[in-house]
């Protein structure tokens, strides 16, 4: 009669340690993707904000005078201008006027549109808004 062999052989262990580098690789690799989504979605909903402003500022401009081109020049927002001290990211904001839109004989509507750009990882990121400006 044999006995029945205990412990593992080096083949076993040699496997189990495979298995265990792929599961390991695999969640580091799902850790980082996360990481970097969320990093991206934190600077999606800060670029709307930021865009949101924007357009405040523009509208506050319109009830005053009518929009000008010179006004629609990038601005830059830097930690400062958003009171984020953590912030390393500097978003620019544009706008764009198109000039009666929706069409009416009497030229009283205007599309604003602004734009918020941040760069993220080699490229960048979008945030635009819209709405309608009426002249009285």
């Amino acid at each position: 009669m044999t006995s029945a062999r205990r412990g593992f052989s080096l083949v076993e262990a040699m496997v189990a340690g495979s298995i265990l580098a792929v599961v390991l690789t695999s969640t580091a690799g799902g850790l980082a993707m996360a990481f970097r989504f969320v990093a991206e979605r934190r600077l999606r909903a800060t670029a709307e904000v930021v865009a949101e402003s924007h357009m405040e500022m523009l509208l506050a401009i319109e009830r005053t005078r009518r929009l000008q081109a010179s006004d629609c020049a990038p601005v830059p927002y830097d930690r400062e201008v958003i009171g984020d001290p953590d912030a390393v990211a500097v978003f620019t904001g544009s706008c764009r006027v198109i000039v009666n839109t929706p069409a009416t004989p009497d030229r009283r509507y205007d599309r604003l549109m602004v734009d918020v750009v941040v760069p993220f990882e080699g490229r960048e990121l979008k945030s635009t808004y819209a709405t309608y400006v009426v002249h009285q």
